[in-house]
C-alpha cells in the first residue's frame, strides 16, 4: 500500500508540477509511510492477546562486551562501562536511526579494540534487515552495507534481539541526545542521568 501510494503522489507530482522523483526518493518516501503506518495504535493484530513479559538486562559471557542500541537516535558500550554515545540525527525515521546506532556502536567498540561483542538490539526489523537486505535495492543500502562491514572484521560478534525492559541504558541515551548541540556525544563515564539504570542491571 505504501510503495502504491507513493507512486501515485510521484505521478501526479510529474503531471501536475512537471517534477520527477528518482525511483531512491520514491522507495525512500514508501519506507517512511510504511514506518508512520506501523506505529497507528492497531496495526496488524490489534486483536490478538499480549501477554506481558518481564526482560532485565544480562551481563555478557566471560570475554565478551554488550553493545546495546536503541532506534530513538542512541546506543552505549556496556560491561562496566567502557564507553557511550548520543547522537543527534535530525529528521530520520525510527529504522535509520536504529541503524545509524549499530553502525556508530560499532565503530565505536572496533576502535577500542574489543575482541568479543554481543549487539543487542531492540529492533526485529533492523537485525532483519541487516542480516538478509537485497542493499542493492534498498533505501537503506549504504547504512546496512556498512554495519555488515564492521561485523565481517576479524573480532568475534553476534546479533540479539532483546525487549524494551532488557535496553533500558540505550533507550534513556536515546532520550538524552535529543538535547544535544553537537551531533555526537561520546560518554567516557557514565552519564548522571542514568547511573540508576546501570546499578539496576548490574544487580
Amino acid at each position: 500500500m505504501a510503495v502504491i501510494w507513493s507512486i501515485w503522489k510521484c505521478r501526479n507530482k510529474f503531471i501536475f508540477q512537471g517534477k520527477k522523483d528518482s525511483i531512491r526518493q520514491v522507495a525512500w518516501a514508501a519506507t517512511r509511510l510504511a514506518d508512520d503506518i506501523s506505529k497507528i495504535p492497531g496495526h496488524r493484530g490489534a486483536t490478538k492477546r499480549k501477554i506481558p513479559v518481564t526482560v532485565s538486562w544480562i551481563k555478557p559471557g566471560s570475554g565478551w562486551h554488550k553493545l546495546n542500541t536503541d532506534g530513538s537516535v542512541r546506543s552505549n558500550i556496556r560491561r562496566d562501562w567502557i564507553a557511550g554515545f548520543s547522537s543527534k540525527l535530525g529528521d530520520v525515521t525510527i529504522t535509520q536511526a536504529e541503524l545509524l546506532a549499530a553502525r556508530e556502536g560499532l565503530r565505536l567498540a572496533w576502535e577500542r579494540r574489543i575482541q568479543r561483542i554481543e549487539i543487542e538490539l531492540d529492533s526485529e526489523v533492523v537485525l532483519k534487515m541487516i542480516n538478509e537486505a537485497d542493499t542493492a535495492i534498498h533505501p537503506l543500502g549504504r547504512i546496512i552495507e556498512d554495519c555488515r562491514s564492521l561485523l565481517r572484521k576479524p573480532w568475534e560478534s553476534r546479533l540479539i534481539h532483546t525487549r524494551r525492559s532488557g535496553n533500558a541504558c540505550a533507550d534513556a541515551l536515546a532520550k538524552m541526545g535529543h538535547d544535544l548541540e553537537n551531533e555526537l556525544c561520546v560518554w567516557e563515564s557514565i552519564p548522571e542521568e542514568i547511573t540508576y539504570l546501570v546499578r539496576e542491571d548490574k544487580s
